[in-house]
């Protein structure tokens, strides 16, 4: 067994199933196990991984699931050298996705390999968001000799750097043994992908590695997103937010919607929802900013259970 993809799942009934079948149309598919962890799914979630045998199914309660020790249980249950991480909305882009990835592990002094999640042009999908390329991306790759390096970076540029994201990653399993994900509740890519670089691995940006992956951001779920967001990175990072330019958001839109008339849909909808979207970002962002002294000794629980009281969760809109 070359290569273990886990998935974490609740109720994902409505979108598992192209995920699987992405997966099982790569190159690399029979070189790989696919572990799923439930947490508790109520949908038939359980009942569609019948369809799916070569889904090994574990279960969880829904109450022990955390972000960081569900995905390191996974990589106890893993048989193979190298551990790839998705969920259960995200679909391989191409039949290569795997082996884009793998393909960069023939230099021993890899550590993980991450790729890019990408917006397809869907009505019901927010239009701004779309995927449009300008060009092949190159790979690039970091390493920092001694941590002190890292921290000569500005927060903004550390935070860059170690822009993980654990809707498409492979991990050297060595490398997750030695360096585990934090238990935490959100942000445990970034986290580690600090951890790692700071233990003097090598990482690999590649963002030729694609999976479409979208959730629908109502005002609600954008405020609480955000905060938790930039709590992760200020406590991790110092950084602290910047609020963005209502006014140059707008513009961007409009110039979008002239430009790409001829694909968009529902034009004055996303334009609402877009206006919308950037105001719950920026009262976030003025939120966390105007409470930052109280909020730098608090621990993430207690963040939660003051600020945001539940974690946001991704929607999908009508079912797409």
């Amino acid at each position: 067994m070359l290569l273990s993809i886990i998935i974490p799942t609740l109720n994902g009934a409505t979108t598992l199933p192209q995920c699987l079948q992405a997966i099982e149309t790569q190159s690399f598919f029979h070189k790989t196990e696919v572990i799923v962890i439930d947490s508790g799914s109520t949908d038939g979630t359980l009942d569609i991984l019948k369809n799916y045998p070569f889904a090994k199914l574990y279960q969880i309660p829904n109450e022990s699931f955390n972000h960081g020790t569900t995905r390191n249980y996974g990589v106890s249950l893993a048989k193979g050298e190298f551990v790839v991480f998705t969920v259960q909305d995200a679909v391989a882009n191409t039949p290569d996705w795997l082996e884009i990835m793998y393909a960069h592990f023939a230099k021993p002094e890899i550590a993980g390999v991450v790729g890019q999640q990408i917006v397809p042009h869907h009505p019901s999908k927010n239009p701004l968001a779309w995927f449009r390329p300008q060009s092949t991306p190159v790979p690039r790759t970091y390493l920092f000799t001694s941590p002190s390096y890292f921290f000569k970076l500005t927060p903004a540029q550390q935070r860059h750097t170690a822009g993980w994201d654990n809707v498409t990653a492979m991990y050297r399993k060595s490398v997750l043994q030695e360096i585990p994900f934090p238990t935490t509740q959100f942000a445990e890519d970034i986290a580690w992908a600090k951890a790692a670089l700071l233990a003097r691995k090598t990482l690999v940006f590649d963002y030729n590695a694609r999976v479409a992956h979208y959730h629908f951001e109502s005002p609600a779920y954008v405020y609480k997103r955000t905060l938790i967001e930039k709590f992760h990175e200020y406590k991790l990072f110092g950084l602290i937010p910047q609020k963005q330019s209502l006014f140059r958001k707008v513009l961007q839109l409009l110039y979008h919607s002239f430009r790409f008339r001829k694909e968009y849909t529902r034009k004055f909808y996303w334009l609402r929802h877009n206006i919308l979207f950037i105001r719950a970002q920026n009262r976030a962002i003025l939120s966390f900013t105007l409470c930052i002294a109280q909020i730098k000794p608090l621990s993430e629980a207690l963040f939660i259970a003051k600020y945001i009281k539940t974690i946001p969760q991704g929607k999908l809109k009508n079912n797409r």
